[in-house]
């Protein structure tokens, strides 16, 4: 006795007996890049309902419970940078990986940068009035950075470096390390983002510079 399957019913027995996958989560960040140690909002979508899910990765750790829908979002603090400088090759990239608590194979991952909120001023200059290098990092994009030079109490310039770029609000200008008339003492740098100077404004960078008579 012979008995015959045809190809056709053989494939359609086959794909009902195939369990069917779990959907997979999936998470966003609100930026692609951070100032470290501020906060970055993750918001997930396509996970089990009322599952907890763990994010972590890279210094960053944080638990959350997905809603009726399989979706969240949640604030995450954001990692230090281990530079300190505000060159383009202090920026540091990230993994934030999102799991089921309930369900290990169910990951999911989003990468980002980490930034310091910093300025460096020119490296190796012998005159305070010849221009050098400053760099700039953190600094909200689209907008001017000032740089408030003050003696006494008495604002001598407001210098306009330019204008930060990109996510990680970089920037790279020449400028003298003083560019204002040259009195000798210690002078205080403020820089932000306002034309002028005052006390007040945030976000804020503060230095001071010791300007020296040498006699030859």
């Amino acid at each position: 006795m012979r008995f015959e399957l045809s190809a056709a019913a053989g494939a359609a027995t086959s794909l009902l007996a195939l369990p069917m996958a779990a959907q997979a989560g999936t998470i966003t960040l609100d930026r692609s890049c951070y100032v470290e140690e501020t906060a970055m909002v993750v918001t997930g979508s396509g996970f089990r309902p009322g599952s907890d899910v763990t994010l972590s990765g890279d210094g960053a750790f944080a638990t959350v419970t997905a809603d009726a829908n399989g979706a969240f979002q949640a604030p995450v603090k954001v990692p230090i940078n281990p530079t300190i400088g505000a060159a383009k090759s202090d920026l540091r990239t990230y993994t934030l990986e999102a799991q089921d608590f309930g369900d290990a194979t169910q990951t999911t991952s989003a990468q980002y940068q980490v930034t310091n909120f910093a300025v460096e001023g020119p490296r190796g200059v012998r005159s305070p009035r010849k221009k050098g290098t400053w760099r700039f990092a953190g600094w909200p994009a689209g907008k001017a950075i000032y740089g408030h030079f003050r003696f006494k109490g008495k604002t001598y310039r407001n210098y306009r470096f330019g204008t930060p770029k990109g996510p990680c609000g970089l920037l790279s200008a020449k400028a003298p390390l003083l560019p204002a008339r040259l009195r000798y003492g210690t002078w205080r740098l403020q820089v932000d983002q306002r034309k002028s100077y005052r006390s007040t404004t945030r976000p804020a960078y503060r230095n001071k510079i010791t300007i020296f008579k040498t006699f030859r």
